[in-house]
């Protein structure tokens, strides 16, 4: 992944949408057959429908362990484009988000 390609999925964030399946078993298997397609917009929507989930007080056990996963795997996937340490990706792109979109 170039610099300008994780800027433009950085950018894309905000209209990712979620998935939209209120049933535990069926989330859980979209979240796994996301996880193994490892496409990095699947693993966005995990992430954005945990952090709405969780706000309304509706996960099942184990659900904020597939957005801490995926992450992960979010964040080492753009540091090295952006030129930034893993650690440091969340905040760069709440940053980005906020100053640019």
């Amino acid at each position: 992944m170039t610099r300008d390609e994780a800027v433009e999925l950085i950018e894309r964030m905000p209209y990712i949408p979620t998935f939209q399946v209120t049933n535990p078993r069926i989330r859980r298997e979209l979240y796994d057959k996301a996880i193994e397609a490892g496409d990095l917009i699947h693993k966005i929507k995990i992430i954005k429908t945990v952090h709405l989930r969780s706000g309304e007080g509706r996960l099942f056990d184990g659900e904020t362990t597939y957005s801490e996963r995926c992450k992960a795997q979010l964040h080492h996937e753009l540091a090295s484009p952006l030129g930034i340490a893993e650690k440091d990706v969340e905040q760069y792109i709440v940053s980005y988000l906020r100053d640019n979109i």
